[in-house]
């Protein structure tokens, strides 16, 4: 019996039919460009070369000229990774700098352009020749035996993708350009006596310079530079191969999808560019001849099917057993590639290891790069079987190799290292698994998941793909159902849980959150506002924002994430929603704020700005509720955060007067005898709160970045303008009289410890008070300074420079260390030696292989009595053995200059609030200098500033810590009791009740009747 012949419909092929069949299409995708051209140039002017301190050139050059010109030359370097070399056994020629010649004949530049103009349109060049532009790099004399060997070019400024040559007039025999792309090799001869030559290349061809044989050469170098470049659409005649594209790569994904075991497929699939291109350069708008349009055409059909594309550059490293080759001379390669029948190019011996890897991974639109740089691993392990044409790419030559050398009991071996950039092509499944395996910390995740945010902000067909997107996020992460730690990770769970909350699937907000324990971005209550106002299923989402509130420790940001809530319900909401649904959003967002009260005054951990918040939060209860139920508690937080409430609890009560003029007096007098009470228990042991207070209130132990110090600063410690605030409060409600303030803040400022309460108090502090904005330290009515104010500003900056600023020590000698190293006549010990000796130089920095910089470290760090620090710098090839002295001396010298002109800069800008030096008097000049040293001689012999101590009595004695039904000790039996008494006591008996969300919701005291207050 025989089988029929399967519907051509319906044939499936194996994937190692389609492979090749990519292969075919993409091959068929040439491009117009070649490698490398060249031509003479019959035409031309005379550059009028002149040579610095010589004089003219003149052409055909002359052996007099030559000698001129070698005479201010120097010899030709190369590079070799990061090091460039002098070796005249790789390169033998002279060069200038264009710093050293000038090109006089104003004609030359069109006759440049010209060429450019040829080196377009030959190397098949597009984007518009007007973006393309050739940099004058160097002037090169190759004498008789000089030459170059094979090499490639470096790009050596931003856009550059080849060089351009002219070869001027001279008589000569001999160096021929040869260059070498995709094992097609191309021969130039340049000599002319009476024309130019001109020749192009793109900067990964590898070419060489054949010896000189009589006679000299003398070339222009140019860098051929891309810029405000972008590349033209494919041509419409690729688009059948577009089509065959998309069928194959259908196919592809059927396969993916069909496989039983994860090696019958790969993940994704590689296709070799004929092009090498920098990390730099890596992106399609860089992309050359061929590469291009096979990129374009790839692009589109990788559209139609939500294909991903990445340039990538790619490494294979074989290692072999190279005993029978160690007779054999061994070439300097330098980086070059061989040819296949050169007698240096050996690949025999027995295989140990064959590996394949990413090095860099770039988005093909912009260049960005998406693998994990900061890697252990450093590398992406690539699946071979994943190149579209996997028997050509092992048979290439490879572009660098090492020997080892015999070692003790191990034989000798040699690496091969083969290096090409290739597109990656992955299916849409694969996506997110890919970009994990590259970078664990999802970087380039969470930019896609942000990017499909914002286009389904505008566009609501994307709904469903973010929703897959997060669903592919949460299934593909590494390490699921652990605690999160890792920064990267924390942030990309919490951008899927904001994608999560945008398509309303709190099931998936729900798997993103759940390993993770840090409070949500703002951006997620917005959401949740929108969402509020959006569900029918409003339990689920006011559990989740209590959740993410309590996860949130201060008060000020649950204040504020709960008014973004507020904002975006009402935002959103329809104007014909029922009222019970914004009944129901009122009550949860009032319990929520009595919850939060609750929990930020038992927490005993309020700042400054907590305290402002929960002033906010009493403008919208009745204030006598509010003191019964929450005063005795925020009486025993900080001073900061005491005064920090009251004086915005006053600043509310003064906007409420101006905005409504007849407010219940009632109300108003309620909320001063508050603040009364408030600032009575302030001056009764008042404390300029410090870093260490910072510290305390922190809620984790990390070591601050400096802008979170500032941050946490302005967060935690009283301003000037507060302070000065509190005084002129407290004195409109004579809650304290004035020369007990003054005395107690005079005290306060002696204990100070540390320069953060000057620099984010005292000295704003000053600048009120020569700003006038501090009612006790104002001029009189003569205009006449108070003996008082002078106190205040010269003894606190007299106090601030003498602390945090100390007198001047002695500046260091030089930078010079003991040598140390090896004993052997070893080159790299040597350098370092040299540096070390060095009275100037501080940092040294030593590209090198890993075995050598091994070798420095052995020597350099693993040793006593050091000062210097030693690093590895990964972000080049080769690494950078780095080394950094330090100089005790030195650091305190450096450390006390910094403090200086930071405090100087400083006092200075105080001059600008007011007269300054009225106010400091004779010790102007010391305090502006900010010396201390006479700053201490004056004082020593006018003695310190005195002021009479004076024990506080406050006009009202402050409420105690314990019940607020219970009298202070010093009012006797049968006294009245103080205002500030009965209002706690009011407070206790008209506690608020709770309401039910089905029931009518009361609104709570008359406070909120009257004002809103929570926007100001």
């Amino acid at each position: 019996m025989t089988s029929s012949s399967p519907d051509p419909s319906e044939y499936q092929p194996e994937l190692e039919e389609i492979k090749p069949r990519i292969c075919d299409i993409l091959s068929k995708i040439t491009g117009p460009s070649t490698f490398a051209c060249g031509e003479t140039i019959s035409e031309y002017p005379n550059p009028g070369l002149i040579l610095n301190e010589h004089g003219g050139i003149g052409l055909p050059l002359s052996e007099h000229d030559a000698e001129a010109i070698i005479s201010k030359a120097r010899q030709s370097p190369f590079g070799k990774g990061a090091e460039t070399l002098v070796d005249t056994t790789v390169r033998r020629s002279w060069q200038l700098e264009p710093s050293q010649f000038q090109i006089r004949n104003p004609q030359w530049n069109s006759t440049v352009n010209k060429i450019l103009g040829q080196v377009y349109t030959n190397l098949g060049l597009s984007g518009g020749a007007q973006n393309v532009s050739a940099q004058l790099y160097k002037l090169l004399l190759y004498e008789e035996g000089a030459f170059f060997k094979p090499h490639k070019d470096s790009e050596k400024t931003p856009g550059m993708f080849g060089t351009l040559v002219i070869c001027l007039s001279s008589a000569h025999e001999g160096g021929d350009l040869v260059l070498t792309h995709n094992k097609e090799t191309m021969t130039m001869s340049l000599a002319s006596e009476f024309s130019m030559s001109s020749a192009a290349w793109y900067s990964d061809v590898l070419h060489e310079v054949k010896p000189v044989t009589s006679g000299y050469r003398l070339v222009l170098t140019y860098n051929l530079v891309r810029q405000n470049w972008s590349p033209e659409e494919m041509s419409l005649v690729y688009g059948r191969h577009k089509d065959q594209l998309v069928t194959a790569l259908r196919q592809y994904e059927t396969c993916l999808k069909a496989r039983r075991f994860q090696y019958d497929c790969p993940d994704y699939l590689i296709h070799p560019l004929g092009h090498q291109y920098t990390q730099v350069s890596l992106r399609a708008d860089q992309l050359k001849g061929a590469d291009l349009g096979q990129t374009q055409c790839l692009q589109k059909a990788a559209g139609e099917l939500g294909f991903a594309l990445y340039l990538a550059n790619m490494e294979r490293t074989v290692v072999r057993d190279d005993g029978e080759n160690m007779a054999r001379r061994d070439n300097y390669g330098y980086g070059s590639r061989w040819n296949a029948d050169d007698d240096d190019y050996d690949e025999y011996g027995e295989e140990i290891s064959n590996e394949t890897d990413f090095r860099f991974v770039a988005r093909l639109d912009n260049g960005t790069r998406v693998d994990d740089d900061e890697s252990l691993l450093g590398r992406v392990h690539v699946d071979a079987d994943a190149m579209l044409d996997r028997e050509a790419y092992e048979c290439n030559v490879p572009d660098d190799k090492e020997r080892s050398g015999f070692t003790g009991n191990e034989g000798c071996t040699a690496t091969y290292w083969y290096r090409d950039t290739v597109l990656v092509i992955v299916p849409p499944a694969k996506r997110v698994p890919s970009l994990f395996e590259c970078d664990v910390k999802g970087r380039e995740i969470r930019s896609w998941v942000k990017r499909l945010q914002i286009d389904a902000d505008s566009d609501v067909s994307k709904m469903q793909e973010l929703a897959d997107l997060c669903k592919a996020v949460l299934d593909g992460r590494p390490g699921r159902g652990r605690d999160l730690k890792d920064p990267f990770q924390i942030a990309l769970m919490q951008q899927t849980a904001l994608a999560a909350l945008q398509v309303e699937n709190v099931a998936l907000f729900d798997r993103a959150m759940k390993d993770v324990t840090t409070p949500l971005p703002e951006e997620a209550y917005r959401r949740f506002g929108c969402l509020m106002a959006r569900t029918s299923d409003t339990d689920a989402v006011e559990t989740r924002v209590v959740s993410a509130l309590k996860a949130t420790r201060y008060l000020n940001m649950k204040y504020q994430s709960l008014l973004k809530v507020e904002q975006h319900f009402r935002d959103t909401v329809s104007g014909d929603v029922v009222p019970d649904q914004r009944v129901r959003f009122s009550y949860f967002s009032e319990k929520t704020l009595e919850e939060m009260a609750d929990q930020a005054i038992t927490s005993g951990t309020m700042r400054k700005v907590d305290g402002a918040s929960l002033a906010n939060i009493a403008g919208r209860w009745d204030l006598v509720n509010f003191a019964g139920r929450f005063l005795p508690g925020l009486l025993a937080q900080g001073v900061a955060c005491k005064a920090a409430f009251a004086n915005r609890l006053f600043k509310l009560l003064d906007s409420a007067k101006d905005e409504y003029g007849d407010i219940d007096t009632s109300l108003v007098s309620d909320g001063q005898q508050m603040c009364k009470a408030i600032y009575m228990r302030v001056w009764f042991a008042f404390e300029l709160e410090s870093q260490t207070t910072v510290a305390q209130l922190r809620s984790d132990r990390h070591k601050m970045s400096n802008s979170e110090r500032m941050k946490a600063y302005d967060e935690t410690l009283l301003n000037g303008d507060e302070l000065a605030d509190l005084l002129n409060n407290t004195f409109n409600l004579k809650a304290a009289r004035e020369d007990q303030a003054r005395s107690q803040l005079i005290s306060s400022i002696k204990s100070v410890t540390d320069s953060a309460t000057y620099v984010h108090t005292l000295l704003p502090f000053i600048k009120a008070i020569l700003e006038q904005k501090v009612e006790m330290y104002r001029l009189d009515s003569d205009g006449q300074l108070s003996p008082q104010s002078v106190q205040m500003v010269t003894s606190s900056l007299e106090s601030y420079i003498t602390r945090f600023v100390g007198k001047e020590p002695k500046a260091p000698s030089d930078w010079s260390q003991l040598t140390r190293g090896c004993r052997s006549r070893c080159s790299d010990c040597a350098a370092v030696n040299r540096f070390l000796q060095s009275p100037t130089q501080k940092v040294g920095r030593f590209p090198m292989c890993k075995s050598r910089r091994q070798h420095l470290h052995n020597c350099f760090n693993n040793v006593s009595d050091v000062q210097y620090t030693i690093e590895t710098l990964r972000n080049t090839e080769p690494n950078i053995w780095q080394i950094t002295k330090h100089n005790k001396q030195y650091n305190n010298y450096e450390s006390w200059k910094r403090r200086h002109d930071d405090a100087t800069k400083r006092v200075k800008a105080l001059q600008e609030a007011g007269p300054l030096r009225s106010y400091l008097g004779d010790m102007a000049e010391a305090v502006l200098s900010c010396d201390a040293a006479r700053i201490a001689e004056a004082r020593t012999h006018s003695g310190p500033f005195t002021e009479h101590a004076a024990v506080v009595t406050p006009s009202r004695l402050p409420l105690q810590n314990a019940s607020p039904n219970s009298q202070p000790a010093s009012v006797s039996r049968g006294s009245k009791r103080s205002a500030n008494d009965d209002l706690v006591a009011k407070g206790e008996k008209r506690a608020r009740p709770a309401s039910p969300p089905d029931s009518s919701v009361q609104t709570p005291g008359k406070l909120v009747d009257i004002i809103d207050l929570t926007d100001d």
